[in-house]
Order: C-alpha cells, then structure tokens, then sequence
C-alpha cells in the first residue's frame, strides 16, 4: 500500500471525524460567550478548576484504558477474539472508574474546609459524573480502533452537545449555579453508557470466563506509561489553574481559562480531526510494513500540519484582542493578553505528537513519560516563579516554554527510535507564508474599527494570501492540489461492527 494512498485514506476518514471536531469546537465557541454573560470572572474559574480536576481524575481512570483500546483492539479481531477483549476492557474500566473516584472524594473530604462552598459544590457533582464519563471515553474509542469513524463522530457530537445544554436547562429550572453544569455531564453520560453498551453489544461479549489477567497486564504495562504520560499534559495543560487560583484568586482564573479555552476550540480541537483518523492508519501501516512507509507517512502527515494548522496560529498570535472581544463577553478582554503564548504552545504540543509516534508505535511509552515529566517540571517551577509577579500573563509564558521544551526532548529523544523527517521545503514555505500573512494582519487591522467586520473581512482574505504565497514559494505543489482531489473520490462503503 503506498503512502499516497494511506494519506488519502487518512483524508477520507479525517472527513469523517470533522463532525466530531468541527460540531464541539462551535459547540465550545458558543458556550465561551454564554458562560462569560452568565457567570462572573469567579464562577467562571470555578468552573475551570473542575473541569481541571475531572481532567485528571480521567487521566488515571481513563487514560491507560483508551490508548490499550486502541492499540490492541485489531490484535484481538483479527485472531476472532473479541469476546475476551471487550470482557477484559469492561471490567477494567468499572474497576478504575470507581476506585479512582473513591480516592478523589476522599483526598477531597480531607480537604474541603479549605474550598469555597460553590466550588466544593461543583466537585461534589463531578466526583459521581466522572465515574459514567470514564466508561463512556474508553469504549467511544472502539469505533476509532476499528477505524469506522462516522460511528465515533455521531456518538461524540452528541455527548458534547448534550452536556452543556443538559447542564444549563439544569440552571435555569433549579438555579443550583455552577454545579448545575456538572449534574448535566452526569445526566448525559450515564445515558450515553446505556446507548454504547448495547450497540457495542457487551452483554453479548461479557462473561467472567472471559476475563484475561495477562491482558490486563498488556493494558497495564502498555497503558500506565502513557497514562503518566497523559498526568504530565495535565500538569502542563491545566495545573496552571490551581496555582493561579492559589496565588492570585478565582477571578484570574476566569480570565485565563477564557484565552485557554479560545485556544483548545481552534487549534487544538483542529488538529484532533486529522490524528483521529491519522493513528489507527499509522498503526494498521505499522502492524503490516514496518517503519519505512510509516516514517514517510508522518512526515508527509506533518507537511500538512503546518500547512492546515499554522494561518489559525497566526490569527490567534496577531489579533487577539479582537479574537477575545468576538468570542466572549467584553468583561473578559483583559486575558487577551495571554492568547499569543497559550496558542503557540498549543501549536507546538500538536505538533510534537507527529515526532513522538515512534516511542507509541515501539511501545516505549515510558520514553514519552520522561519527556512529558521534565516539561512538566519546568512548567511547574516557572508557574511558581512567575504567576506572582507577573498573574495569568507568568503562566502563559510557562504555557509556551514548557511546550517548546517537550517538542525539542521529543524531537531529541525520537532520534534513537524512529526519527522524525523534516519535511524541510514544505515547512519553510509555510512559515514563510505565514509571516507574510501576518505582516498583512497586522497592518491591515487598524483599517476596521467595528470587530465583526474587521473579521469577516481579514480572515478570508489572510488565508488567500496564504495559500498564493505557499502557491508561490514552492510548498504546495500540484501532486499536493492532485492529492486533495482525490480524497474527495468516493471508496468502496464497508461494513460497521455488529451490524
């Protein structure tokens, strides 16, 4: 199977999975503006510190279970042993949810005269919701792994659309605040766990007989490295709230969580649609060719990052303010400030998870582990250092450096596994490209006072500059435009599982 043919079908599957990326970042979009009317700067950083906190309680519940899922769900089709794979996968996942949730509630019982009433509130709820959400992000991935992605896309674009409106009809009828969210992601995923349990039909897999200890010490020995691996993003990603919450207020937090957030909608929810399809692909071609094909493979995958990926960085780096004002209420314009740093990091973490797939694709996923760790640490220690002097603007600047020092270990570190091609042309005419646009923004931004005309106006005509100064400088070629093409040819319709 040639790469060209992979990247297509990587393409075709990458269209099937916008839904899932396009349907919850407008979903996030939305929400950044109503939930900046209807809380103040406080609530709104409640509400960020427990979403902080079910990030990690997932990362120790979820994350060692999905990424196994994933790696070693064809393992087990392909020798017809599904009936021991979903047995396996159920029981673990009851098992770590539960216990995981027990152990938070405790460490928060210990702890909770030291919280504010509505916060503690607001933990009490995702405490007993992370529990249904656990079971429903282990077993939504086997759609991934079995590499159907329109069932994915249908059950996550209903999981992300419920929840917030679940949440806030939830609100609005019992006025119970911030907490009321929380009661609406428990309503959501509880039913959404009944749905996933008869379509994947794991009553008809489950039988105690089933259980295998050696496979669960396969999830366990593949699964726990990136799992740390995972507790490192957190502390990269989302520590940062605790210790702004602790030096400097709920009030802050709501300001930074507001440029976060922007953030996450844009590039990091974009990049998501292309790596969803992108790595069960890269495993299939790994499993069946070897490292050669799946090397070029991620090269060719990474020239069309930068290409997809870099002209929404330069938007959030360039006109900030203007991105803050369109997206959220104007009481929170002030964590514009922030933006530039937080989506160049979110930008650099994107990218680094192209140089780190052959750690996965090896199972040396405690190498990942270690890089994430140090990056970790120097984010934590920056953070202290920082966020005293300097507030939510000290944690950007971590935000950015700590993510820049994870690309560079990993790109170091990928050199002694499976290293990471550059495809240099491509990626110097995009950055080119790029700055161009950038100048162009800049300067033409002071011609527009009134800020939705100022986008509507510069964001379609920046990304034409874009793409005729990539035209011009050689990085897009007409194997590129043939390419794109022909992801848009119809393939053969296959069948989907337990139909």
């Amino acid at each position: 199977m040639s790469t060209e043919h992979l990247l297509r079908r990587t393409a075709k599957h990458s269209l099937f999975y916008i839904p899932s990326v396009v349907v919850p970042a407008i979903v996030g979009i939305v929400l950044i503006r109503i939930f900046t009317t209807v809380f103040s700067q406080a609530e709104f950083g409640y509400y960020n510190v427990t979403l902080s906190t079910l990030g990690l309680i997932k990362v120790f519940s979820v994350a060692w279970l999905s990424t196994s899922a994933v790696r070693f769900y064809a393992v087990f089709k392909n020798k017809n042993k599904e009936p021991v794979f979903f047995s396996t996968l159920l029981i673990s996942s009851l098992v770590s949810a539960f216990f995981v949730a027990l152990v938070a509630f405790i460490i928060f019982v210990a702890i909770s005269h030291q919280i504010q009433p509505q916060l503690a509130s607001a933990l009490r709820v995702a405490f007993l919701a992370c529990i249904f959400i656990s079971f429903f992000e282990v077993f939504i991935v086997i759609f991934r792994a079995a590499l159907f992605p329109q069932r994915y896309s249908f059950y996550w674009m209903m999981y992300v659309i419920a929840k917030p409106i679940t949440g806030l009809l939830v609100i609005f009828l019992f006025n119970i605040g911030v907490q009321g969210l929380f009661v609406g992601f428990f309503i959501t995923s509880f039913c959404l766990d009944l749905l996933l349990i008869k379509k994947l039909r794991l009553i008809h897999f489950f039988k105690l007989g089933n259980i295998s200890l050696p496979l669960i010490k396969q999830f366990a020995s593949y699964g726990f490295p990136l799992a740390a691996s995972n507790l490192s993003f957190w502390i990269l990603s989302l520590s940062d709230r605790y210790l702004i919450e602790f030096f400097k207020g709920s009030a802050q937090v709501g300001l930074y969580s507001v440029s976060y957030a922007i953030s996450e909608k844009t590039l990091q929810f974009a990049y998501m649609a292309l790596m969803l399809a992108a790595y069960p692909i890269i495993v299939e071609n790994w499993e069946k060719h070897g490292d050669r094909t799946t090397q070029k493979l991620i090269s060719d995958l990474t020239k069309y990052y930068f290409f997809l990926f870099l002209p929404i960085l330069v938007f959030l780096v360039v006109l900030p303010r203007e991105v803050v004002l369109f997206f959220s209420d104007r009481e929170f314009v002030q964590g514009a400030v922030v933006l530039p740093f937080i989506a160049t990091g979110t930008f650099l973490y994107g990218l680094s998870q192209y140089v780190l797939k052959g750690f996965e694709l090896y199972k040396q996923s405690f190498s990942i582990t270690k890089i994430a760790l140090a990056a970790g640490g120097i984010n934590i220690v920056s953070n202290i250092l920082l966020i005293p002097r300097l507030g939510f603007l000290g944690a950007s600047i971590s935000c950015s450096v700590a993510f820049l020092v994870y690309l560079i270990l990993a790109i170091l570190g990928a050199r002694r596994v499976m290293p990471w091609l550059v495809p240099v042309r491509a990626v110097f005419s995009a950055i080119a490209s790029a700055s161009g646009m950038g100048v162009y923004l800049y300067f033409a931004s002071g011609w527009i006072d009134n800020i939705f005309f100022k986008l509507a106006l510069l964001v379609p005509t920046g990304l034409i500059l874009f793409l005729l100064l990539l035209w011009a400088t050689g990085g897009f070629t007409k194997n590129d435009i043939g390419f794109v093409r022909s992801c848009f040819k119809s393939e053969n319709p296959r069948q989907t599982p337990h139909d």
